[in-house]
């Protein structure tokens, strides 16, 4: 049976109680890979850094959408999604100069493409750290596919393009909310990790192409309900609340939420995929809607 439920009640003390089962069912061996990550990258997950204090969340996150079938994948994923919020982390840093993001975006999407992290001259322990994770989780992804390996790449390169491109843009005076979106969109990074579970269950390039347009859907609804949280939290002064401005600028972007994540459901529903594939799509992003709007990751049930 699956230790995994869908989040359709809205009932924050299921949060909870989920919490509990993670603590008594994985944490064992989360609390084990959470150590191996904080040894391997120990910059990046400082514990005064943001990606350090959500460790135990991000596990948690990975361990309520895989099946139990797929408990091997959970040391591969949780890398992968340790990347996204230690880079989120490091883009979001306003201290450090943008050309040095665009440089080491242009690095890592060479090394991507050349599957050689040698040449990545990175120049702190941060960009170190990142440099090493980004090798490690490319080592997952297997080669005996090449072309889902090539969309995996594809994805991966997008992402960091599109971190630097969010960089650029929050700098420009006069941003509007779809030229915010148009960007944040890819670099909150939910398609970069369902990609990466794509990859490993080596579904065929006709079905990735038949759900790229639907995966778009499904992260408009994380992004958006992203920034429900930052705005809450007044974590960042520009996010699609702020920028859509209004008296009833936080419905809004939860219309949209409810709407996209309708489109999701239906395009996956009807996507040529396995039913497990079908069901850790839908549950990501089910748990991912409803813990945004109620906690972030650096604060939340799994602490």
């Amino acid at each position: 049976m699956s230790h995994r439920r869908r989040w359709t009640d809205g009932d924050e003390t299921d949060f909870a109680k989920l919490a509990d089962r993670f603590g008594l069912e994985y944490w064992p061996a989360g609390a084990r890979l959470v150590a191996e990550v904080r040894e391997a990258y120990p910059e990046i997950t400082r514990p005064s850094r943001r990606t350090g204090r959500a460790l135990r969340n991000i596990c948690f996150f990975v361990w309520c959408c895989c099946r139990d079938g797929d408990l091997e994948l959970i040391p591969t994923l949780f890398h992968a999604a340790v990347l996204l919020s230690a880079q989120d982390d490091y883009y979001d840093n306003s201290r450090i100069p943008a050309a040095e993001k665009d440089s080491f975006c242009a690095e890592i999407n060479q090394s991507l493409g050349t599957s050689s992290f040698e040449l990545c001259a990175a120049r702190s322990p941060q960009l170190r750290d990142l440099t090493a994770l980004w090798s490690y989780v490319a080592g997952t992804i297997p080669r005996r596919a090449p072309e889902v390996r090539s969309y995996w790449v594809e994805t991966a390169c997008q992402l960091n393009e599109a971190m630097a491109a969010e960089n650029r843009a929050i700098r420009r005076a006069g941003i509007n909310y779809e030229d915010y979106m148009r960007t944040a969109i890819l670099s909150i990074g939910v398609v970069f990790i369902w990609a990466t579970y794509l990859a490993h269950e080596r579904v065929p390039m006709a079905t990735l192409r038949e759900l790229a347009p639907v995966l778009v859907h499904g992260a408009t609804a994380v992004r958006s309900s992203n920034d429900i949280a930052s705005y809450r939290q007044q974590k960042n002064a520009e996010n699609a609340v702020t920028l859509a401005g209004g008296s009833s600028a936080c419905f809004r972007i939860l219309r949209t939420v409810v709407e996209e994540s309708r489109l999701f459901r239906q395009g996956v529903g009807k996507a040529s995929v396995q039913p497990h594939v079908r069901d850790v799509l839908l549950n990501s992003l089910d748990f991912l809607r409803e813990f945004y709007q109620r906690y972030d990751f650096d604060r939340g049930p799994a602490w």
